[in-house]
Protein backbone atom coordinates (compact mmCIF):
# COMPACT_ATOMS: atom_id res chain seq x y z
CA UNK A 1 0.00 0.00 0.00
CA UNK A 2 1.47 3.44 -1.19
CA UNK A 3 -1.08 5.39 1.42
CA UNK A 4 1.07 8.09 3.67
CA UNK A 5 3.75 7.97 1.15
CA UNK A 6 5.59 10.25 -1.21
CA UNK A 7 5.50 9.05 -4.87
CA UNK A 8 7.42 11.70 -7.32
CA UNK A 9 6.19 15.54 -6.77
CA UNK A 10 2.96 13.82 -4.50
CA UNK A 11 1.83 12.42 -1.43
CA UNK A 12 -0.53 9.44 -1.79
CA UNK A 13 -3.62 9.94 0.75
CA UNK A 14 -5.40 6.95 -0.07
CA UNK A 15 -6.67 4.32 -3.26
CA UNK A 16 -9.65 5.50 -4.50
CA UNK A 17 -10.30 1.93 -6.47
CA UNK A 18 -7.67 -0.75 -8.61
CA UNK A 19 -8.06 -2.96 -11.49
CA UNK A 20 -6.21 -5.66 -13.98
CA UNK A 21 -3.65 -2.17 -14.98
CA UNK A 22 -3.20 -1.14 -11.50
CA UNK A 23 -4.54 1.36 -9.09
CA UNK A 24 -6.01 4.89 -8.33
CA UNK A 25 -4.89 7.23 -5.27
CA UNK A 26 -5.63 10.91 -4.09
CA UNK A 27 -2.71 12.38 -3.79
CA UNK A 28 -1.78 16.16 -3.08
CA UNK A 29 0.60 17.60 -5.22
CA UNK A 30 3.48 18.59 -2.45
CA UNK A 31 4.41 22.12 -4.15
CA UNK A 32 0.72 23.81 -4.26
CA UNK A 33 -0.85 21.30 -2.07
CA UNK A 34 -3.19 20.26 -5.01
CA UNK A 35 -5.71 17.58 -4.90
CA UNK A 36 -5.24 14.86 -7.76
CA UNK A 37 -6.10 11.22 -8.83
CA UNK A 38 -3.13 9.31 -9.87
CA UNK A 39 -3.13 6.56 -11.98
CA UNK A 40 -0.12 4.03 -11.36
CA UNK A 41 0.32 1.08 -13.28
CA UNK A 42 1.19 -2.21 -11.88
CA UNK A 43 4.79 -3.23 -11.25
CA UNK A 44 4.20 -6.42 -13.02
CA UNK A 45 2.94 -4.96 -15.95
CA UNK A 46 5.43 -2.61 -15.66
CA UNK A 47 8.35 -5.27 -15.62
CA UNK A 48 7.28 -6.11 -19.47
CA UNK A 49 7.86 -3.18 -21.39
CA UNK A 50 6.37 -5.05 -24.61
CA UNK A 51 2.93 -5.82 -23.27
CA UNK A 52 0.01 -4.63 -24.78
CA UNK A 53 -1.09 -2.98 -21.49
CA UNK A 54 1.38 -0.54 -21.29
CA UNK A 55 1.01 0.34 -24.61
CA UNK A 56 -2.99 1.16 -23.85
CA UNK A 57 -1.83 2.76 -20.53
CA UNK A 58 0.62 4.85 -22.42
CA UNK A 59 -1.96 5.62 -25.06
CA UNK A 60 -5.00 6.67 -23.12
CA UNK A 61 -2.58 9.23 -21.35
CA UNK A 62 -1.51 10.25 -24.71
CA UNK A 63 -5.66 10.47 -25.70
CA UNK A 64 -6.53 12.82 -22.85
CA UNK A 65 -3.27 14.77 -23.31
CA UNK A 66 -5.06 15.91 -26.26
CA UNK A 67 -8.53 16.37 -25.03
CA UNK A 68 -9.66 19.56 -23.04
CA UNK A 69 -13.46 19.26 -21.95
CA UNK A 70 -15.44 20.03 -19.41
CA UNK A 71 -17.00 16.55 -19.80
CA UNK A 72 -14.18 14.53 -19.86
CA UNK A 73 -11.75 14.12 -17.10
CA UNK A 74 -8.82 16.21 -17.52
CA UNK A 75 -5.08 15.26 -17.27
CA UNK A 76 -2.37 17.37 -15.39
CA UNK A 77 0.77 14.86 -16.34
CA UNK A 78 2.82 11.80 -17.10
CA UNK A 79 5.07 10.54 -16.10
CA UNK A 80 7.45 7.38 -14.22
CA UNK A 81 8.67 6.79 -10.63
CA UNK A 82 10.75 3.99 -9.54
CA UNK A 83 9.88 2.50 -12.51
CA UNK A 84 6.04 3.05 -12.62
CA UNK A 85 4.29 4.69 -15.13
CA UNK A 86 1.60 6.80 -14.17
CA UNK A 87 -0.18 10.03 -14.75
CA UNK A 88 -2.09 12.43 -12.64
CA UNK A 89 -5.54 13.81 -13.58
CA UNK A 90 -8.70 15.70 -11.65
CA UNK A 91 -10.49 14.45 -9.19
CA UNK A 92 -13.76 13.97 -9.27
CA UNK A 93 -15.72 14.43 -6.40
CA UNK A 94 -18.68 12.71 -6.78
CA UNK A 95 -20.08 9.16 -8.45
CA UNK A 96 -19.95 6.89 -10.89
CA UNK A 97 -24.02 7.08 -12.95
CA UNK A 98 -23.74 3.18 -11.67
CA UNK A 99 -23.59 3.83 -7.92
CA UNK A 100 -26.19 6.14 -8.65
CA UNK A 101 -28.57 4.15 -10.54
CA UNK A 102 -28.23 1.33 -8.07
CA UNK A 103 -28.90 3.80 -5.01
CA UNK A 104 -31.53 5.46 -6.33
CA UNK A 105 -33.02 3.87 -9.26
CA UNK A 106 -34.31 4.96 -12.86
CA UNK A 107 -33.43 8.93 -13.84
CA UNK A 108 -36.66 10.75 -14.59
CA UNK A 109 -36.63 11.93 -18.24
CA UNK A 110 -35.62 15.66 -17.33
CA UNK A 111 -32.56 14.09 -15.42
CA UNK A 112 -31.83 11.68 -18.19
CA UNK A 113 -32.14 14.36 -21.26
CA UNK A 114 -29.64 16.79 -18.96
CA UNK A 115 -27.11 13.57 -18.45
CA UNK A 116 -27.25 12.58 -21.69
CA UNK A 117 -26.37 16.57 -23.39
CA UNK A 118 -23.39 16.36 -21.29
CA UNK A 119 -21.90 13.26 -22.36
CA UNK A 120 -22.56 14.49 -26.10
CA UNK A 121 -20.85 17.48 -25.50
CA UNK A 122 -18.10 15.14 -24.00
CA UNK A 123 -18.02 12.37 -27.60
CA UNK A 124 -18.41 15.31 -29.64
CA UNK A 125 -14.90 16.68 -28.23
CA UNK A 126 -13.61 13.12 -28.78
CA UNK A 127 -14.68 12.68 -31.88
CA UNK A 128 -14.00 15.78 -33.44
CA UNK A 129 -10.24 15.26 -32.20
CA UNK A 130 -10.28 11.44 -34.00
CA UNK A 131 -10.58 9.30 -31.15
CA UNK A 132 -13.48 6.97 -30.47
CA UNK A 133 -14.04 5.98 -26.78
CA UNK A 134 -15.24 2.59 -27.36
CA UNK A 135 -16.51 2.05 -23.92
CA UNK A 136 -19.06 4.16 -22.89
CA UNK A 137 -20.90 2.48 -20.17
CA UNK A 138 -22.41 3.67 -16.65
CA UNK A 139 -18.86 2.80 -14.90
CA UNK A 140 -16.66 5.18 -17.01
CA UNK A 141 -19.33 8.33 -16.13
CA UNK A 142 -19.24 10.25 -13.15
CA UNK A 143 -20.96 13.38 -11.84
CA UNK A 144 -20.46 15.52 -9.08
CA UNK A 145 -21.78 16.73 -6.64
CA UNK A 146 -22.58 20.01 -8.51
CA UNK A 147 -24.09 17.99 -11.58
CA UNK A 148 -21.18 18.05 -13.46
CA UNK A 149 -20.46 14.87 -15.72
CA UNK A 150 -17.62 13.75 -16.37
CA UNK A 151 -15.98 10.90 -19.27
CA UNK A 152 -13.90 8.65 -18.12
CA UNK A 153 -11.38 5.46 -19.21
CA UNK A 154 -10.24 6.04 -22.25
CA UNK A 155 -8.51 2.79 -21.73
CA UNK A 156 -9.61 1.13 -25.14
CA UNK A 157 -10.16 3.98 -26.90
CA UNK A 158 -9.32 3.92 -31.04
CA UNK A 159 -7.42 7.19 -31.93
CA UNK A 160 -8.16 7.53 -35.71
CA UNK A 161 -4.68 9.23 -36.47
CA UNK A 162 -2.69 6.06 -34.94
CA UNK A 163 -2.38 2.92 -34.31
CA UNK A 164 -5.48 0.72 -32.78
CA UNK A 165 -3.72 -1.36 -29.92
CA UNK A 166 -6.14 -4.61 -30.73
CA UNK A 167 -5.70 -7.32 -33.49
CA UNK A 168 -8.06 -7.61 -36.19
CA UNK A 169 -11.09 -8.77 -36.00
CA UNK A 170 -11.13 -8.72 -32.02
CA UNK A 171 -14.42 -7.27 -30.01
CA UNK A 172 -13.02 -5.06 -27.49
CA UNK A 173 -15.78 -3.14 -25.18
CA UNK A 174 -18.12 -4.27 -22.18
CA UNK A 175 -20.64 -6.79 -23.83
CA UNK A 176 -23.56 -5.53 -22.08
CA UNK A 177 -22.66 -1.88 -24.11
CA UNK A 178 -21.23 -2.76 -27.39
CA UNK A 179 -22.54 -1.50 -30.66
CA UNK A 180 -23.49 -4.21 -33.33
CA UNK A 181 -19.72 -3.12 -34.92
CA UNK A 182 -18.39 -4.22 -32.57
CA UNK A 183 -19.75 -7.62 -31.73
CA UNK A 184 -18.66 -8.00 -34.74
CA UNK A 185 -14.80 -7.36 -34.29
CA UNK A 186 -15.17 -4.81 -37.35
CA UNK A 187 -12.10 -3.19 -37.75
CA UNK A 188 -14.02 0.54 -39.60
CA UNK A 189 -15.47 1.54 -35.87
CA UNK A 190 -16.74 5.04 -36.09
CA UNK A 191 -18.14 7.39 -33.84
CA UNK A 192 -21.58 5.75 -34.47
CA UNK A 193 -20.47 3.54 -32.61
CA UNK A 194 -20.11 5.48 -29.43
CA UNK A 195 -23.81 6.64 -30.42
CA UNK A 196 -25.54 2.88 -29.99
CA UNK A 197 -23.68 3.03 -26.92
CA UNK A 198 -25.04 6.15 -25.21
CA UNK A 199 -28.63 4.25 -26.32
CA UNK A 200 -28.22 1.72 -24.20
CA UNK A 201 -26.70 4.16 -21.35
CA UNK A 202 -30.22 6.55 -21.59
CA UNK A 203 -32.30 3.24 -21.97
CA UNK A 204 -30.69 1.83 -18.70
CA UNK A 205 -31.03 5.57 -16.78
CA UNK A 206 -34.76 5.94 -18.15
CA UNK A 207 -35.59 2.18 -16.99
CA UNK A 208 -33.01 0.59 -14.45
CA UNK A 209 -32.47 -2.03 -16.98
CA UNK A 210 -30.32 -2.53 -19.79
CA UNK A 211 -31.71 -3.53 -23.74
CA UNK A 212 -30.54 -6.83 -23.41
CA UNK A 213 -29.69 -9.64 -21.40
CA UNK A 214 -27.59 -12.66 -21.48
CA UNK A 215 -25.89 -15.35 -19.65
CA UNK A 216 -22.44 -14.50 -21.32
CA UNK A 217 -20.76 -12.20 -23.93
CA UNK A 218 -21.38 -14.32 -26.66
CA UNK A 219 -25.57 -14.56 -26.15
CA UNK A 220 -25.19 -10.31 -25.27
CA UNK A 221 -23.24 -10.31 -28.86
CA UNK A 222 -26.11 -11.98 -30.87
CA UNK A 223 -28.75 -10.06 -29.15
CA UNK A 224 -26.85 -6.36 -30.27
CA UNK A 225 -26.65 -7.99 -33.41
CA UNK A 226 -30.01 -9.68 -34.13
CA UNK A 227 -32.41 -8.76 -31.89
CA UNK A 228 -35.06 -5.56 -31.61
CA UNK A 229 -34.85 -3.89 -28.20
CA UNK A 230 -37.72 -3.33 -26.45
CA UNK A 231 -39.45 0.31 -26.22
CA UNK A 232 -38.57 1.69 -23.48
CA UNK A 233 -41.66 3.11 -22.03
CA UNK A 234 -42.59 0.03 -21.76
CA UNK A 235 -41.08 -0.65 -18.82
CA UNK A 236 -41.26 2.88 -17.53
CA UNK A 237 -44.72 4.56 -18.63
CA UNK A 238 -43.47 8.00 -17.61
CA UNK A 239 -41.34 8.24 -20.23
CA UNK A 240 -42.17 10.76 -22.90
CA UNK A 241 -42.55 9.88 -26.36
CA UNK A 242 -40.03 11.91 -28.30
CA UNK A 243 -37.39 10.39 -25.73
CA UNK A 244 -38.45 6.76 -26.58
CA UNK A 245 -38.01 7.28 -29.82
CA UNK A 246 -34.64 8.53 -29.71
CA UNK A 247 -33.48 6.30 -27.76
CA UNK A 248 -34.23 3.89 -30.14
CA UNK A 249 -33.30 5.73 -32.79
CA UNK A 250 -29.55 5.32 -31.59
CA UNK A 251 -29.87 1.28 -30.89
CA UNK A 252 -30.08 0.96 -34.90
CA UNK A 253 -28.38 -2.02 -35.77
CA UNK A 254 -26.85 -0.16 -38.91
CA UNK A 255 -24.57 2.94 -37.88
CA UNK A 256 -25.73 4.86 -41.03
CA UNK A 257 -29.44 4.43 -39.69
CA UNK A 258 -28.31 6.34 -36.24
CA UNK A 259 -28.50 9.74 -35.60
CA UNK A 260 -25.24 11.69 -37.69
CA UNK A 261 -23.25 13.11 -34.40
CA UNK A 262 -23.14 13.85 -31.16
CA UNK A 263 -23.62 17.06 -31.31
CA UNK A 264 -27.16 16.43 -33.44
CA UNK A 265 -28.29 13.79 -30.64
CA UNK A 266 -27.47 16.88 -27.81
CA UNK A 267 -29.34 19.15 -30.22
CA UNK A 268 -32.38 17.02 -30.71
CA UNK A 269 -32.12 16.26 -26.48
CA UNK A 270 -32.56 19.61 -25.87
CA UNK A 271 -35.61 20.00 -28.85
CA UNK A 272 -37.37 17.36 -26.73
CA UNK A 273 -36.78 19.12 -23.27
CA UNK A 274 -38.32 22.25 -24.92
CA UNK A 275 -41.19 20.57 -26.31
CA UNK A 276 -42.04 18.57 -23.01
CA UNK A 277 -41.68 21.60 -21.02
CA UNK A 278 -44.12 23.63 -23.36
CA UNK A 279 -46.95 21.18 -23.64
CA UNK A 280 -46.59 20.89 -19.84
CA UNK A 281 -46.73 24.60 -19.46
CA UNK A 282 -49.65 24.78 -21.45
CA UNK A 283 -51.75 21.88 -20.06
CA UNK A 284 -51.14 24.14 -16.62
CA UNK A 285 -51.90 27.25 -17.53
CA UNK A 286 -54.98 25.78 -19.25
CA UNK A 287 -56.06 24.29 -15.95
CA UNK A 288 -55.56 27.08 -13.76
CA UNK A 289 -57.42 29.18 -16.10
CA UNK A 290 -60.47 27.18 -15.98
CA UNK A 291 -60.66 26.70 -12.60
CA UNK A 292 -60.35 30.85 -11.75
CA UNK A 293 -62.63 31.25 -14.79
CA UNK A 294 -59.79 33.29 -16.78
CA UNK A 295 -59.92 30.78 -19.40
CA UNK A 296 -63.74 31.70 -20.02
CA UNK A 297 -63.46 35.03 -22.51
CA UNK A 298 -66.91 36.29 -22.36
CA UNK A 299 -68.37 37.49 -18.95
CA UNK A 300 -71.59 35.90 -20.33
CA UNK A 301 -69.60 32.57 -19.98
CA UNK A 302 -67.99 33.66 -16.85
CA UNK A 303 -71.15 34.14 -14.86
CA UNK A 304 -72.66 30.93 -16.45
CA UNK A 305 -69.82 29.20 -14.50
CA UNK A 306 -70.23 30.80 -11.23
CA UNK A 307 -73.43 30.17 -11.00
CA UNK A 308 -73.18 26.57 -11.88
CA UNK A 309 -70.31 26.72 -8.97
CA UNK A 310 -72.90 27.80 -6.74
CA UNK A 311 -75.10 25.29 -7.47
CA UNK A 312 -73.04 22.60 -6.96
CA UNK A 313 -71.61 24.65 -3.74
CA UNK A 314 -75.21 24.42 -2.66
CA UNK A 315 -76.33 20.92 -3.24
CA UNK A 316 -78.55 19.73 -0.16
CA UNK A 317 -76.85 17.21 2.19
CA UNK A 318 -79.55 15.22 2.61
CA UNK A 319 -79.53 14.21 -1.12
CA UNK A 320 -81.38 10.67 -1.27
CA UNK A 321 -78.96 8.02 -2.06
CA UNK A 322 -80.57 6.01 -4.69
CA UNK A 323 -79.77 9.27 -6.83
CA UNK A 324 -76.20 8.56 -6.60
CA UNK A 325 -76.34 4.84 -6.83
CA UNK A 326 -78.51 5.72 -10.05
CA UNK A 327 -75.62 8.20 -11.35
CA UNK A 328 -72.81 5.98 -10.87
CA UNK A 329 -74.98 2.92 -12.56
CA UNK A 330 -75.55 5.11 -15.25
CA UNK A 331 -71.98 6.25 -15.55
CA UNK A 332 -70.65 2.54 -15.49
CA UNK A 333 -73.44 1.69 -18.22
CA UNK A 334 -71.68 4.44 -20.46
CA UNK A 335 -68.22 3.25 -19.27
CA UNK A 336 -68.83 -0.09 -20.32
CA UNK A 337 -70.20 0.86 -23.77
CA UNK A 338 -67.63 2.50 -24.64
CA UNK A 339 -65.11 0.32 -23.58
CA UNK A 340 -67.11 -2.28 -25.80
CA UNK A 341 -67.61 -0.06 -28.91
CA UNK A 342 -63.63 1.00 -28.53
CA UNK A 343 -62.66 -2.78 -28.38
CA UNK A 344 -64.91 -3.41 -31.60
CA UNK A 345 -63.80 -0.68 -33.80
CA UNK A 346 -59.93 -1.70 -32.75
CA UNK A 347 -59.92 -5.24 -32.84
CA UNK A 348 -63.41 -6.51 -34.44
CA UNK A 349 -64.16 -4.05 -37.06
CA UNK A 350 -62.26 -4.64 -40.37
CA UNK A 351 -61.19 -1.68 -42.06
CA UNK A 352 -62.15 -0.66 -45.51
CA UNK A 353 -59.79 -1.09 -48.42
CA UNK A 354 -60.04 2.36 -49.41
CA UNK A 355 -58.67 3.77 -45.75
CA UNK A 356 -56.29 1.05 -45.88
CA UNK A 357 -55.18 1.99 -49.21
CA UNK A 358 -55.11 5.67 -48.49
CA UNK A 359 -53.20 5.00 -45.34
CA UNK A 360 -50.20 3.06 -47.09
CA UNK A 361 -50.11 6.05 -49.63
CA UNK A 362 -49.82 8.49 -46.82
CA UNK A 363 -46.89 6.74 -45.29
CA UNK A 364 -45.09 6.28 -48.78
CA UNK A 365 -45.63 9.93 -49.72
CA UNK A 366 -44.34 10.53 -46.31
CA UNK A 367 -40.99 8.79 -47.72
CA UNK A 368 -40.17 10.77 -50.37
CA UNK A 369 -36.75 12.90 -49.97
CA UNK A 370 -38.66 16.44 -50.04
CA UNK A 371 -40.93 15.34 -47.50
CA UNK A 372 -38.43 14.15 -45.44
CA UNK A 373 -36.20 17.25 -45.55
CA UNK A 374 -38.88 19.94 -44.84
CA UNK A 375 -40.06 17.95 -41.81
CA UNK A 376 -36.50 18.08 -40.36
CA UNK A 377 -35.67 20.68 -37.93
CA UNK A 378 -34.22 23.76 -39.48
CA UNK A 379 -31.78 24.29 -36.90
CA UNK A 380 -30.21 20.67 -36.62
CA UNK A 381 -30.45 20.42 -40.59
CA UNK A 382 -28.30 23.68 -41.24
CA UNK A 383 -25.73 21.93 -38.57
CA UNK A 384 -25.72 18.43 -40.70
CA UNK A 385 -23.52 17.32 -43.86
CA UNK A 386 -24.66 16.82 -46.68
CA UNK A 387 -23.91 12.45 -46.51
CA UNK A 388 -25.28 12.98 -42.48
CA UNK A 389 -28.14 14.46 -44.39
CA UNK A 390 -28.41 11.46 -46.85
CA UNK A 391 -28.05 9.15 -43.98
CA UNK A 392 -31.10 10.66 -42.25
CA UNK A 393 -33.65 10.77 -45.18
CA UNK A 394 -32.16 7.05 -46.71
CA UNK A 395 -33.41 5.60 -43.24
CA UNK A 396 -36.09 7.48 -42.38
CA UNK A 397 -37.82 6.74 -45.75
CA UNK A 398 -36.98 2.94 -45.02
CA UNK A 399 -38.78 3.42 -41.93
CA UNK A 400 -41.71 4.69 -43.44
CA UNK A 401 -41.64 2.01 -46.37
CA UNK A 402 -41.53 -0.22 -43.69
CA UNK A 403 -44.30 0.54 -42.00
CA UNK A 404 -46.35 0.79 -44.62
CA UNK A 405 -45.82 -2.76 -45.51
CA UNK A 406 -45.96 -4.20 -42.30
CA UNK A 407 -49.48 -2.23 -41.74
CA UNK A 408 -51.75 -0.83 -44.06
CA UNK A 409 -50.46 -3.13 -46.97
CA UNK A 410 -50.22 -6.14 -45.11
CA UNK A 411 -53.60 -5.90 -43.65
CA UNK A 412 -54.95 -5.17 -47.44
CA UNK A 413 -53.56 -8.33 -48.08
CA UNK A 414 -54.81 -10.11 -45.47
CA UNK A 415 -58.62 -8.67 -45.31
CA UNK A 416 -58.47 -8.60 -49.07
CA UNK A 417 -56.66 -11.37 -51.40
CA UNK A 418 -59.59 -11.93 -54.17
CA UNK A 419 -59.78 -8.30 -55.00
CA UNK A 420 -58.20 -7.16 -58.88
CA UNK A 421 -59.32 -3.92 -59.05
CA UNK A 422 -56.72 -0.74 -59.66
CA UNK A 423 -56.50 -0.04 -55.79
CA UNK A 424 -55.67 -4.12 -55.37
CA UNK A 425 -53.07 -3.81 -58.21
CA UNK A 426 -51.43 -0.84 -56.76
CA UNK A 427 -51.44 -2.24 -53.37
CA UNK A 428 -49.86 -5.15 -54.76
CA UNK A 429 -47.44 -3.55 -56.68
CA UNK A 430 -46.28 -1.77 -53.83
CA UNK A 431 -46.27 -4.59 -51.74
CA UNK A 432 -43.72 -6.27 -54.36
CA UNK A 433 -41.44 -3.18 -54.46
CA UNK A 434 -41.10 -2.81 -50.98
CA UNK A 435 -40.14 -6.66 -50.57
CA UNK A 436 -37.14 -6.33 -53.12
CA UNK A 437 -35.80 -3.07 -51.36
CA UNK A 438 -36.04 -4.48 -48.02
CA UNK A 439 -34.49 -8.33 -49.53
CA UNK A 440 -32.06 -6.39 -51.71
CA UNK A 441 -30.77 -4.37 -47.90
CA UNK A 442 -30.38 -7.47 -46.55
CA UNK A 443 -28.21 -8.65 -49.52
CA UNK A 444 -26.09 -5.82 -48.99
CA UNK A 445 -25.46 -6.42 -44.94
CA UNK A 446 -24.76 -9.96 -45.97
CA UNK A 447 -22.13 -9.58 -48.30
CA UNK A 448 -20.54 -6.85 -46.60
CA UNK A 449 -19.98 -8.63 -43.50
CA UNK A 450 -18.80 -11.88 -45.13
CA UNK A 451 -16.67 -9.94 -47.09
CA UNK A 452 -14.53 -9.39 -44.06
CA UNK A 453 -14.72 -13.13 -42.75
CA UNK A 454 -17.53 -12.94 -40.36
CA UNK A 455 -20.62 -14.89 -40.41
CA UNK A 456 -24.05 -13.78 -41.32
CA UNK A 457 -27.02 -15.02 -39.32
CA UNK A 458 -29.60 -16.69 -40.87
CA UNK A 459 -33.10 -16.48 -39.90
CA UNK A 460 -34.69 -18.21 -42.18
CA UNK A 461 -34.06 -21.41 -45.01
CA UNK A 462 -35.15 -19.04 -48.13
CA UNK A 463 -32.44 -16.51 -46.44
CA UNK A 464 -29.77 -19.32 -47.16
CA UNK A 465 -30.44 -19.72 -50.15
CA UNK A 466 -30.49 -15.79 -51.69
CA UNK A 467 -27.15 -15.50 -49.79
CA UNK A 468 -25.73 -18.85 -51.97
CA UNK A 469 -27.31 -17.43 -55.27
CA UNK A 470 -25.68 -13.90 -54.36
CA UNK A 471 -22.36 -15.08 -53.36
CA UNK A 472 -22.57 -16.96 -56.28
CA UNK A 473 -22.86 -13.39 -58.79
CA UNK A 474 -20.56 -12.05 -56.77
CA UNK A 475 -17.80 -14.71 -57.88
CA UNK A 476 -18.85 -14.19 -61.47
CA UNK A 477 -20.39 -17.83 -61.73
CA UNK A 478 -23.65 -16.46 -63.56
CA UNK A 479 -25.26 -19.79 -64.75
CA UNK A 480 -24.91 -21.12 -61.18
CA UNK A 481 -26.64 -18.04 -59.82
CA UNK A 482 -29.15 -18.17 -62.12
CA UNK A 483 -30.21 -22.21 -61.56
CA UNK A 484 -30.17 -20.89 -57.79
CA UNK A 485 -32.35 -18.11 -58.08
CA UNK A 486 -34.68 -20.68 -60.31
CA UNK A 487 -34.77 -22.89 -57.37
CA UNK A 488 -35.79 -20.06 -55.30
CA UNK A 489 -38.49 -18.86 -56.96
CA UNK A 490 -39.72 -22.73 -57.80
CA UNK A 491 -39.46 -24.02 -53.94
CA UNK A 492 -40.44 -20.84 -52.10
CA UNK A 493 -42.93 -18.52 -51.15
CA UNK A 494 -42.71 -15.09 -50.32
CA UNK A 495 -40.43 -11.97 -50.94
CA UNK A 496 -37.45 -13.85 -51.68
CA UNK A 497 -39.64 -15.15 -54.69
CA UNK A 498 -39.96 -11.71 -55.77
CA UNK A 499 -36.69 -11.04 -55.67
CA UNK A 500 -35.90 -14.05 -57.48
CA UNK A 501 -37.50 -13.23 -60.20
CA UNK A 502 -36.47 -9.45 -60.28
CA UNK A 503 -32.36 -11.17 -60.16
CA UNK A 504 -33.30 -13.46 -63.42
CA UNK A 505 -34.52 -10.74 -65.19
CA UNK A 506 -31.10 -8.98 -64.87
Amino acid sequence: MLAGQEFGPFLIEKELGSGAMGAVYLARYIKNNHRVAIKIMSSAINSNASSSLVSRFEREAEILKNLNNPNIVRLFGIGKFKGLRYYAMEVIDGDTLEAVLLRKGPFSWDETIELGKQICNALQHAHDNGVIHRDIKLSNLMVTKQGVLKLTDFGIAKDLDGTLLTGANCAIGTAAYMSPEQCRGESTVTGQSDLYSLGVVLFELLTGNRPFRGNNAVELFLHHVQSKPERPSRINLEIPKFLDTLVLHLLEKKPEDRPPSASVVAKILEEIRVKILAQTSVGEDLAKSYADGSGLTKTSERKKARKLLARIGKKEEGTPWFRSCLFVSIMMLAVMFAFSWTMYEIFIRTPSAKSLIASAEKLVLASTDKLIIASMDKLILASMKKEEIDSVVKSTKAKFRGEAREGPIADYLKYYPDLNDEGAKKIKSLADEIDVEQCEALLRQYLKITAKNFKFGVQEEVEGKAFEAISLETEGKFDEADKAWAALAQNYKGRWVVLANNRRKL
